[in-house]
């Protein structure tokens, strides 16, 4: 039976789910479909929880040390931030190193059978199904999925990387494209591939796929993935009637959130702290009296990067409930009615906008490891620099 986990948008939910997190099982299981993943990640991605926030209670009731396999997993989270910070959405666009094929031999759109959950393997249409029904993917999974779509297919990883971002509610920019360039074999490894083996030793019966055309030793998989050649389904696959239809992606909010464009005369004159999607955690506790929360959306956030509608209600809840008033609109009408405002503040992420003209003091995140000043396509290095010297957590500010 397919377990679908939820996700309440709410503080309390996020801080539930990280006291009953196992440490020790999370890094003896957790490459199993039922194995202790954390799944914290959509409470991470929307600021609900920053990563010191996660670690601190982990290490005083676990005593874990720097080199613990979960705090590692969270590095490659932040190295990801590392490469947004510096390459910027070019990071979503182009390949971080050469891949075992040309650019060329790989397709720009994602086949109908793999959008309906219709492909006939099983760990690839429980996959989808799963996305579809709660916006989530164990990390297995998705390197199946991603992996199958790539490599299997020839659909260019860009292709697969937005699709799989807009039905997220984890949907971090940044992991994502740097997990799909992985799976790829454009992020400085050679490509991630699967069989019908994998699968049957890490997930459930329901998803085991026997008798398909993953079916077949690794190294023919790896063979595959140096190969222009794509699978083609079947003619009786075609004529399988569509398992699912496809849910909207939205770039406008949903109607029942009645929320309208920005307006001035609710904070004229007056300190504002700006909550984006990203920023869902506590308001700072030293705002200064009588500031307002205004809940901020751009529309050019959702132009090319549409989202699910439980996607954005698993935000729009919480940043009702933390902020006195939302709305929606471009970039450019949000600059001249914060002009308004005596201040304006916010927690700083790479989708705000410049905002030329416009006083913003935005705060840094709060970050686990320390800044590098140039980019680093390599995580080893990346790891080795950022955790060079550091013996406890003391010496990371946790």
């Amino acid at each position: 039976m397919l377990i679908l986990p939820e996700f309440p948008p709410t503080l309390e939910a996020a801080h539930s789910r990280l006291a009953a997190v196992k440490v020790h099982d999370y890094a003896r299981t957790r490459h199993s479909l039922g194995g202790a993943v954390t799944q914290l990640s959509p409470y991470i991605t929307h600021g609900y929880l920053s990563l010191p926030e996660v670690v601190r209670p982990l290490v005083a009731r676990y005593r874990i040390g720097v080199q613990h396999r979960l705090v590692h997993e969270l590095g490659w989270r932040e190295y990801a931030q590392h490469l947004y910070a510096h390459l910027g959405d070019a990071m979503g666009q182009q390949s971080l190193y050469p891949g075992p094929l040309k650019e060329s031999d790989f397709k720009a759109e994602l086949p109908l059978d793999v959008r309906h959950a219709a492909t006939g393997i099983a760990a690839i249409d429980m996959a989808v199904n799963m996305l579809y029904n709660c916006g989530y993917l164990h990390h297995q999974a998705r390197q199946w999925l991603a992996s199958y779509i790539v490599h299997v297919r020839k659909i260019d990883w860009r292709v697969g990387a937005q699709w799989m971002q807009g039905h997220l509610i984890d949907g971090d920019l940044a992991s994502n494209w740097l997990n799909w360039q992985r799976v790829a074999g454009l992020a400085g490894d050679p490509p991630w591939v699967f069989n019908a083996d994998t699968i049957a030793r890490h997930a459930s019966a329901e998803w085991h796929s026997r008798g398909s055309m993953i079916d077949k030793p690794l190294e023919m998989m790896e063979i595959m993935a140096h190969n222009p050649a794509s699978f083609t389904i079947s003619e009786a696959i075609k004529r399988i009637p569509w398992a699912m239809s496809e849910p909207e992606l939205l770039r406008q909010p949903p109607a029942l959130l009645q929320w309208q464009a920005p307006d001035a005369s609710a904070w004229a004159g007056r300190d504002v702290w700006l909550v984006h999607p990203w920023s869902m955690g506590a308001l700072p506790a030293d705002l200064p009296p009588g500031a307002v929360a205004v809940g901020l959306w751009c529309e050019e956030w959702m132009q090319d990067m549409p989202w699910s509608f439980r996607r954005w209600m698993f935000v729009a809840q919480r940043m009702g409930v933390i902020t006195s008033v939302c709305a929606f609109g471009s970039a450019a009408v949000w600059q001249v009615a914060l002009a308004q405002a005596q201040t304006v503040a916010c927690w700083d992420h790479p989708r705000l906008p410049a905002w030329d003209g416009l006083s913003v003091v935005r705060r840094a995140p709060q970050r686990l490891f320390k800044s590098l000043d140039e980019p680093c396509l390599s995580f080893a290095k990346w790891w080795q620099q950022v955790s060079r010297g550091v013996r406890h957590f003391r010496h990371l500010g946790v």
